[in-house]
């Protein structure tokens, strides 16, 4: 690169105004008075004009001395950046390759992945179900590591057992509401420090957190985990917020929605009256989506109302569900991103395979469809288990037909888990056994179930090896959703009985 020189400077002299501009001779006192000062006039006027062209021209020239002592400045700034970038040109180039031999090394010595070029132009399936750089000598350090903070929290308490005695007696006050009105802020924060110290993470709810941690202030827990935080609302979750100086929100924006129980429309009137946009509705947006906003990294997934949602740092391998289950739900929920990490199974390798069973029930109570509680039993006793509730459960979108199977199948088997799916997320089973439901005479219900992807996404993604759905495949099929697994689940009209293994 060639270097950036100022010109070289002359001896030239400067410009100034050539003979022909100066002043011509004065008239004579008789030509001014023959001419009634005509000529003195215009001698005036030109000697002016003649004078203005040379500080005109004397002007030029001083700002073209000081345009050109500010060009040299500019061309020794630049010489001078040239000269840094050039070292640290150099300097990059010193540590690329030692970096480059470090990494061979690593590779010689170590069957740890390395991400390199040829790594990242591999598919999902590749990328996301490897962790680069981690090998077993990494895993021991790293175990190693834990077991002495461990060991040096033991010598701690060991050392001091009278005091964390007395901090921990504090901290059981505080949790019995047995607190001193005289203790005083020290005390507390001492009582609660060493409770975290011997019992890493407390877990509540929200509903209780202002209750346990309302002696606490802003920033006095070091960190706040929000799990679940897709059935927050951002009101409910501030309080804890504020206390903690570090907050890790984890939750799925297609998973179940919080409950709000004020009605829509006394929101909307509040939201009016105060003019606040749309977007801040506490019955629409909740903890997981500010966090979400606040991501600087993320993907995009379309929404169920033709808009794009941002998803914040999303974690892409799904590790529980076998098929048909995880590409149900990566299809209905999540625009196919998830990778299936799902280790192969057999364990309920002697059960029917996954299916939908077709019941055309004539009569319902309310959402009750006594026929399908009669095909849930008969494929319950067609399994080759005596005890299905260790590896089965029943869910349903409705709390009417809960209780009709509760009546019903319950009474066959009482152990068996019998719920709604709102009550079921964050629980998983070998297999699930989904009874839709569903008021022969209304449309309401159904659509209501399939007015986002949420409800199905959390019936299917509980279920680890096995899904049979109950219902009328037929009304169904023709909802959002639902007709992705109308599609992918085999019709099974009759439940055909597997002997048990002996």
């Amino acid at each position: 690169m060639r270097p950036i020189s100022a010109a070289p400077a002359t001896n030239t002299p400067s410009p100034s105004p050539s003979t022909p501009d100066a002043p011509g001779t004065v008239p004579g006192l008789l030509a001014i008075l023959l001419s009634w000062g005509r000529e003195f006039r215009e001698w005036s006027a030109e000697a002016r004009e003649r004078r203005r062209r040379v500080d005109s021209a004397y002007r030029h020239v001083e700002d073209s001395r000081q345009a050109s002592t500010q060009a040299e400045a500019a061309c020794a700034l630049a010489e001078q950046e040239l000269a840094t970038a050039a070292a640290q040109h150099r300097d990059l180039e010193s540590r690329r390759q030692a970096a480059t031999q470090a990494i061979a090394a690593f590779r010689h010595a170590s069957p740890a992945l390395v991400p390199d070029d040829e790594f990242w132009d591999r598919g999902p399936a590749d990328t996301e179900t490897r962790s680069p750089w981690i090998d077993d000598a990494w895993n021991r350090a790293r175990a190693q590591v834990f077991l002495e903070a461990l060991r040096l929290h033991q010598a701690l308490v060991l050392g001091a057992p009278e005091l964390v005695r007395r901090n921990l007696l504090g901290a059981m006050d505080i949790l019995q509401g047995r607190l001193s009105e005289t203790a005083g802020r020290s005390a507390i924060r001492a009582a609660w420090s060493t409770l975290f110290l011997v019992v890493p993470v407390v877990s509540t709810t929200f509903a209780s957190f202002d209750r346990l941690f309302s002696h606490l202030h802003e920033e006095e827990l070091g960190w706040l985990l929000i799990d679940e935080a897709g059935q927050s609302v951002p009101q409910a979750a501030v309080g804890a917020i504020a206390r903690a100086r570090r907050v890790v929100v984890v939750g799925d924006p297609r998973q179940l929605e919080p409950v709000v129980t004020i009605p829509d429309a006394a929101i909307g009137a509040l939201r009016r009256h105060f003019a606040v946009a749309d977007l801040w509705q506490p019955n629409v947006i909740t903890a997981q989506f500010l966090a979400d906003r606040a991501s600087r990294f993320g993907t995009h997934l379309d929404g169920h109302d033709g808009e794009r949602e941002w998803v914040g740092t999303p974690l892409r391998v799904h590790r529980r569900c076998d098929e048909p289950m995880f590409s149900l739900a990566n299809g209905i929920a999540y625009n196919g991103l998830m990778v299936h990490g799902t280790p192969p199974a057999e364990d309920l390798a002697a059960w029917p395979a996954s299916c939908w069973l077709d019941v055309r029930g004539a009569a319902s109570e309310g959402n009750w469809i006594p026929a399908e509680g009669e095909e849930v039993l008969r494929l319950l006793r067609s399994l080759p288990t005596a005890d299905p509730a260790t590896q089965l459960a029943i869910l349903s979108p409705f709390r009417h037909v809960v209780r009709g199977l509760r009546d019903t199948v319950g009474k066959a088997f009482p152990r068996l888990h019998v719920g709604t799916v709102q009550t079921y997320q964050g629980k998983e089973q070998a297999a699930i056994v989904l009874v839709l439901g569903g008021n022969v005479n209304a449309e309401g219900p159904l659509d209501w179930a399939a007015r986002r992807p949420n409800l199905l996404n959390v019936a299917l993604t509980r279920a680890q090896r096995r899904v049979y759905v109950v219902g009328n495949r037929e009304r169904w099929r023709s909802r959002a959703y639902f007709r992705q697994l109308a599609q992918k689940l085999p019709t099974a009209a009759v439940v055909t009985p597997v002997a048990p293994r002996r």
